[in-house]
């Protein structure tokens, strides 16, 4: 884009200069206006190229390609430089406020963190009225910054005809036509679209659709009570956490038998019950998750939208309550958009690395002793595998030409699980520090297929051998086993039952000593020595199937047996 003063629309520049001096002379000319630029795609390039945390995923060509190509589109359109930032000046405080958040939460300003401030009004308004003084400065700094660049352009033109516009709309338009292609719907396009400045609009949007379903499925569960009471609660403080893993098949996990070492910290860590047999009640997330939350079941789904979730059960029991999640609320995951309201604290780091959700729960906990529950919902091995972890964590190689294509994909995948084996290790290791009765429940939402076979399968809800077997952990601290023997005793007995993720709505129960006055709860709880046997139903295409009656229960890979 070229672009000069009024008069002369053009930058000058000795021939002898050469191209690098022409251009370097260009650059100068328009310093202003490039800082200007720079500044409004700078959430882009300070969150979404992850620096230091494993490097960008590929949704960065598309970020950085439409954030560019927009602001250079409506540039062209405006032909004047301070007409068109003079128009953009909302999204100056939008970028502002973005970069807020990236610099004191570690996120961006999308649809999970709008629609975590809808669901927030007051207590945001109490946060303005705390940080009065910040954001007063913070505001002062990029309005006097943007008045000085708005002086500086006021003379620039630009000197391409209006029809140039069309060369980067045209481009624009490829991007978000391909990105359509690949993804399949516009509003998982809308939903993945944080470029900046403009992205903020369709992030918007989709926290709209967020808030309006919501409230919605709330109104379901409005009024609705487990009625929780703790008739023998300890004195000293208590910290829980509930850790849900995401596409991580116990196939791969040293602890089950896996030749490799994806699992050497866990593998040396005391107090840890490794139940042998467990699958997912579905092989998907937005249908698993929900069922490990809730008293939801195959055979009653729609209790999931009845009746609320674990976390208010510990919120009713007095503990104070947090959702840490890398995930990212958007239209896809259905239910699971519900259960962060119930929580004291919510908190998304979308797209980063689970060992992020480590800070917060050490700085949470920093806030004072009492009685408190933790969810985690990690991006643990969700595809793209190589942006899961750091490349410090790069044990088994990922990217060695001399590697098949298969093998590679197994190597990265081993990788997502030696770091959540690092993330759970140093989960236990800060609560060993703290005082008081602590545990760790770990459960992974479904499994994988890796092309494992010559079916060549490759994703979930396949609902085979591959996605349905999942590791589930459970770790628990001295204090813990001397203020509850029995329940240790008991859950060290049922590791080796057939078990699914039914159970741990009302082990967690169980283990904190909470008493919703359902008679459900010894006989599906692996804390008590009354637990029944369970029918693995599981959510199959086109019907519900039992697994152990299905021939996969015969199946399993081998040391799975």
């Amino acid at each position: 884009m070229a672009v000069g003063h009024e008069q002369a629309i053009s930058v000058a520049a000795p021939a002898s200069e050469g191209p690098f001096g022409r251009a370097l002379a260009w650059v100068w000319h328009q310093r202003w206006l490039l800082l200007m630029n720079l500044y409004l795609i700078s959430p882009v390039l300070l969150y979404e190229l992850r620096v230091g945390e494993g490097g960008p995923d590929k949704t960065i060509v598309f970020l950085f390609s439409a954030s560019v190509l927009s602001l250079v589109t409506a540039q062209l359109v405006a032909r004047r430089p301070v007409v068109a930032h003079a128009l953009m000046f909302p999204l100056y405080l939008v970028v502002a406020a973005d970069l807020y958040v990236i610099l004191h939460y570690h996120t961006r300003l999308s649809s999970s963190m709008l629609l975590t401030i809808f669901e927030n009004l007051e207590d945001g308004r109490e946060y303005i009225e705390s940080h009065t003084q910040a954001l007063t400065a913070m505001l002062a700094a990029v309005l006097a910054a943007y008045a000085l660049c708005m002086w500086k352009i006021r003379h620039l033109r630009l000197s391409t005809p209006r029809r140039a516009s069309l060369i980067p709309l045209a481009g624009l338009a490829l991007v978000y036509v391909g990105v359509h292609h690949l993804l399949g719907l516009w509003m998982w396009v809308a939903t993945n679209d944080r470029s900046s400045p403009f992205g903020v609009i369709p992030q918007a949007y989709t926290a709209g659709t967020l808030y309006r379903e919501a409230l919605r499925d709330a109104q379901k569960a409005q009024g609705f009570s487990f009625g929780a009471t703790r008739s023998n609660a300890p004195a000293e403080p208590e910290i829980y956490l509930l850790v849900i893993g995401e596409s991580s098949r116990a196939l791969n996990w040293q602890l089950y038998g896996y030749p490799r070492s994806t699992n050497p910290r866990l593998s040396q860590t005391d107090h840890l019950l490794v139940f042998r047999d467990v699958v997912t009640q579905a092989a998907v997330t937005r249908k698993s998750v929900p069922l490990i939350l809730t008293r939801g079941t195959i055979e009653d789904e729609q209790r999931t939208a009845r009746e609320k979730s674990i976390i208010s059960v510990f919120r009713e029991a007095g503990f104070r309550t947090y959702w840490l999640s890398t995930q990212e609320r958007d239209p896809f995951t259905g239910a699971i958009n519900r259960y962060p309201r119930e929580a004291d604290v919510t908190r998304f780091y979308e797209r980063r690395l689970d060992g992020r959700l480590i800070d917060t729960v050490k700085e949470m906990l920093a806030q004072g002793e009492g009685k408190t529950f933790f969810v985690i919902h990690t991006l643990g091995s969700h595809f793209t595998l190589t942006s899961r972890y750091p490349r410090s964590f790069d044990v088994f190689p990922d990217d060695d030409a001399a590697l098949s294509e298969q093998e590679r994909l197994i190597n990265a995948y081993d990788n997502t699980i030696a770091y959540t084996d690092s993330v759970l290790a140093d989960l236990i290791d800060l609560l060993r520090q703290r005082r008081g009765i602590k545990a760790l429940f770990y459960v992974s939402d479904h499994g994988e297929n890796l092309r494992d076979d010559s079916r060549g399968l490759y994703g979930h809800y396949l609902n085979n051998e591959y996605d349905l077997p999942i590791p589930m952990l459970f770790w628990y601290s001295d204090e813990f086993a001397a203020s509850h023997p029995d329940k240790v005793a008991a859950a060290s007995t049922n590791i080796a039952r057939p078990l699914n993720t039914r159970v741990l709505f009302h082990s967690l129960t169980d283990m904190a000593g909470i008493d919703i006055h359902d008679p459900e709860t010894p006989r599906l709880s692996v804390f008590s020595p009354r637990l029944a046997k369970i029918r693995r139903m599981v959510m199959g295409e086109p019907h519900p199937f039992d697994f152990d009656r299905s021939t996969l229960a015969k199946s399993l890979p081998g040391h799975l047996n």
